[in-house]
Formats: C-alpha cells, structure tokens, sequence
C-alpha cells in the first residue's frame, strides 16, 4: 500500500513503517504540517520520490531514516541545513544524486550520516568540518571525487569511504580517533602516509589498492587489543614489517600483497598471533628466510601464507609445510 494520510497528525513525535512493503511517494504533501516530528522512518520498503526542499520546515526532527530497499531519486536539498536537531541522516541504498550541500556542516548535533550506494558525486563539503559530535560516516560506493575536509575525529567511530574517486590524503585528524573501530577507504586514489590511528578500538582497518606511500605505522600495534582485520594491499607502502606486529593478539587477516616492503620478515614470541588465518605477503621486496615462529603457525589457525619464495625472489621458505603459496606463481 502508500504511506497514509497525515492531515491533522500536528502533534505526532515518531512515524515509523520501516520493514514494510509500501509503495509510492516517501514524503506526502502535508509533510510540512507535522510541526512536532521527532522521527520519521520509512526504511526497507519500496517507496520512492525526492526529498522535498519542505523537509527543511521539520526542525524538530531528530531522526530521518529511508535507507535500504527504496528507490530515493533527485539530489538533497540544501534546506536540510535547516534541521538543527537531526542526529540520524540515514540515505543509503537510495538512488539519490548530486552533491552533498554545504549546509550539511549546519548540523551541529549529526550524530549519523549514511549516503552508501546511491549515485552521488562531487567532494565533501569543508563544513563537515564543523560537525563535532559525528559518530558515523558511510559514504561508500558512490561516485564521490576530490579530498577530505579535516573531519572532527574526537567521537567518530566508523568511517567508510570505499568505491569512490576520492584523492589527496587522508584527514589527519584521524590521528586522534581515539574511538574509531572501522576505517574503511580501499579503491580510491588516496596518496600520501598511513595516519597514524591510535585507537585501541580498531578492529577492522581496509585501505587497499590505492596510492599509499611510506612505513606501514607501528602506532597501528601499540595497542592493538582489537585489531583483526588489516588489508594495505596494492598499494606503494616501503620499509620493514615491524615485530610490534606480534602485538595484535585477535589478527585474523593481514593482507599486505603488492606493495615494496623490504626486510626480513620479524620473529614473533611464542603463543603470538594464534588467531592469524591468513598473512599474505606476496610481490613485495622482503628477503632473508620465513621464522620459524611464523612457519609453527601453520600449527594453529594459519591457513594461508605467501611469500616471494620462487626465483628470482629471494625469500626462503618450506613450501607446503610453512608456506602454502610461492611467488611469481
């Protein structure tokens, strides 16, 4: 069915008909009477439509949700800014266009912005910057360009930004993310270092096949006691794996294919990394031979390791009962 009526619902704080299957326009046109709406959820349904520029009249709305499973076309209007009280923006799974307005960085009190797979495009408006309480930002598999704003990083917790045309480096605000638990920005064109995230948070860190340079950052094992999911491959990153490596207790993957390390691969203590799965390490410029404190992890939860180990590389080690693949295959 449609949405109903909501002629004489002035007073109505939450309308919500999320996980339905409702069809027709997401906004009706006496949108603008419902003058106390707190919360307005319409996700996981089939409807459809713009967001109207009345939206903006709704300020006392906290929550917008029409994310997954609706068909959102046309751009989001500027008069968004107006809604001062907005914690949640939840678009995602839309087809929406257009930029991102400016008058986003209005929302002081955004807590919550999903715009993932939509088809939108242009950069990330400056006055993100002013947004100080942005706990999540989903902006991936769009068709977004451009650099980052140096994003508030005090509270941001997630932060996706993969499958887009994004370049220049990343914020390097996010050196202080002390909270942030997934960092994802692979697919890009992102140049520069790795910042150097110092959150015992981390768990699921993926920035691969873009044009990172420099040392994998040690400050990514200081405290590492979340850390299960690293994927840097295909990228320019050089120097040593370093042994703080060893640090990462809950590892499962770490995928650093592709890239120029050099050096020894390091020793690890004993009953270190037991839960790694999987360590690839394959075209890159690493020598010396395989420790056998990584080879005994074959032991325990190890299931892939590559390496170099074929001529002309010039790493050795026992393939299959240490490594499980050698390069050049």
């Amino acid at each position: 069915g449609l949405l109903p009526n909501l002629v004489g619902f002035q007073d109505l704080k939450t309308f919500d008909v999320e996980s339905n299957n409702l069809e027709g326009p997401a906004f009706n046109d006496e949108l603008s009477t419902l003058l106390s709406i707190e919360n307005y959820m319409v996700s996981e349904n089939r409807l459809s439509g713009e967001i109207p520029p009345s939206i903006g009249t709704l300020t006392t709305l906290q929550n917008l949700w029409i994310t997954d499973k609706n068909n959102i076309r046309g751009s989001i209007p500027s008069t968004i800014g107006n809604l001062k009280n907005l914690q949640t923006l939840l678009l995602g799974e839309n087809s929406i266009t257009g930029s991102i307005p400016s008058e986003m960085g209005l929302l002081v009190n955004l807590k919550k912005l999903y715009v993932y797979k939509n088809q939108m495009t242009g950069t990330i408006p400056n006055s993100f910057a002013e947004i100080i309480v942005l706990e999540q930002l989903r902006l991936e598999h769009n068709f977004f360009n451009g650099t980052l704003p140096e994003l508030n990083t005090g509270l941001l917790q997630d932060l996706r930004l993969q499958d887009n045309s994004f370049t220049g480096t990343l914020p390097e605000t996010l050196e202080y993310a002390g909270k942030i638990r997934t960092m994802l920005a692979g697919n890009n064109s992102f140049r520069g270092k790795i910042p150097s995230i110092q959150s015992p948070s981390l768990r699921y860190l993926d920035i691969r096949n873009n044009k990172f340079s420099g040392e994998i950052p040690t400050s990514l094992f200081v405290s590492p006691i979340n850390l299960t999911y690293v994927y840097i491959q295909d990228n320019e990153l050089s120097g040593r794996i370093h042994p703080s490596l060893a640090n990462a207790t809950e590892l499962v993957d770490f995928y650093a294919s592709n890239n120029k390390l050099s050096g020894a691969i390091p020793d690890i203590p004993e009953d270190s990394l037991t839960a790694l799965s999987e360590l690839l390490l394959d075209n890159n410029n690493l020598t010396g031979s395989v420790p056998p404190s990584i080879c005994n992890l074959r032991k325990a939860a190890l299931e892939d390791l590559w390496i170099d180990c074929n001529e002309p590389a010039s790493v050795e080690c026992d393939m299959p009962n240490c490594c499980t693949k050698c390069f050049p295959a």
